[in-house]
């Protein structure tokens, strides 16, 4: 499209009248709200999220309203803030757009809060002033209620314009990771798994990286979308902190009264080699303990998703899911 047709369609947007509906409108299919997402706190970006593989992708912008989950609990405490929001009629020539929000959720509601995780407390969901949306060949806008038409309009300005992505020099390693507690933790949990404690534990290591100037948050998001381009690839912005990352695990999905889980678990390198690939792929497949993992980490998603389902499938044994650095055992739920 040219310059011409962008700014006509950018000035028939700034001219609709407000509404205390949902708007959605239609956009040109070379609108990508990525270019946002360039230099994301300089664009207002709120939240976004991005399948590259499927070209879909989610720019969330400004924040209309946010969802707390109060301290201790989990997303269920919200649902009826979300199920009121989602009442709201929609209006505008884009029918196949819908209303969402974008967000995330402590992965223990009950554990303490610990920096730098402060600024997103218990979790929260955002309905942003303006969501640009990527679906392969369509794009489109969803306004919040009440929404300027105006401040949209320079929204997809800004897509359509895009600009360069920001460079950051080296980043420097200023609190490593302790190897020594990492360790000893190991071997604390392998003793209370054996002990009956636990049948599953998930240890984090963190470590301190600063920069001499400002992070390019846009060149990491594009080294994540290179990288492994069919997973999860997310922004969520509180307080001066960006949280970024790209998981290969979905959750859950809920579409058409079906729903659609992954259990992942049970990991392993890839290898320098096609075959030392295989060989690895195998050694992950029949291992004991990480078909163990696997096991228990798919009958704790069954069991929570059953009391809300007819009838689930799932496969009697777990394939392997490929990434660029590491491969997991992976079984679809659905």
């Amino acid at each position: 499209m040219t310059d011409e047709h962008h700014s006509d369609l950018v000035a028939r947007l700034a001219a609709l009248p407000r509404t205390n509906q949902f708007r959605a409108v239609t956009l040109t299919s070379d609108l990508d709200p990525r270019r946002l997402l360039a230099d994301p706190v300089a664009s207002g970006v709120s939240a976004s999220y991005e399948r590259p593989d499927r070209g879909l992708a989610l720019v969330g912008v400004g924040v209309a309203r946010r969802i707390d989950v109060p301290e201790g609990r989990g997303p269920a405490a919200v649902r009826e803030d979300v199920r009121h929001l989602f009442e709201t009629p929609v209006e505008g020539d884009a029918p196949g757009l819908r209303p969402r929000l974008l967000g995330g959720f402590r992965f223990n509601p009950g554990a303490e809060v610990r920096e730098p995780w402060g600024a997103f407390g218990a979790g929260w969901l955002v309905l942003p002033r303006v969501l640009l949306v990527l679906d392969g060949e369509s794009a489109g806008a969803i306004l919040a209620p009440g929404e300027d038409p105006a401040f949209a309009a320079q929204v997809v300005q800004s897509a359509f314009a895009g600009g360069g992505t920001p460079s950051s020099g080296p980043l420097h390693v200023e609190r490593p990771m302790n190897r020594a507690l990492w360790l000893s933790s190991v071997a604390t949990i392998a003793t209370q798994v054996r002990e009956g404690a636990y049948e599953k534990a998930v240890l984090a290591s963190q470590q301190l990286l600063r920069g001499d100037g400002p992070i390019a948050i846009g060149a990491a998001l594009d080294r994540l979308r290179q990288n492994y381009p069919a997973c999860h690839v997310f922004t969520m912005t509180a307080d001066g902190y960006t949280f970024l990352g790209a998981s290969p695990e979905l959750l859950v999905r809920l579409s058409d009264g079906q729903v659609e889980a992954l259990g992942l678990a049970g990991s392993l390198r890839r290898g320098e080699t096609p075959e030392e690939d295989e060989r690895l792929g195998e050694q992950l497949m029949t291992s004991a303990k990480d078909r163990i993992e696997h096991e228990t980490v798919v009958r704790a998603i069954r069991e929570r998703l059953a009391p809300a389902t007819e009838e689930l499938h799932a496969p009697n044994a777990p394939r392997l899911r490929k990434l660029r650095n590491i491969q997991h055992l992976s079984t679809e739920i659905s």
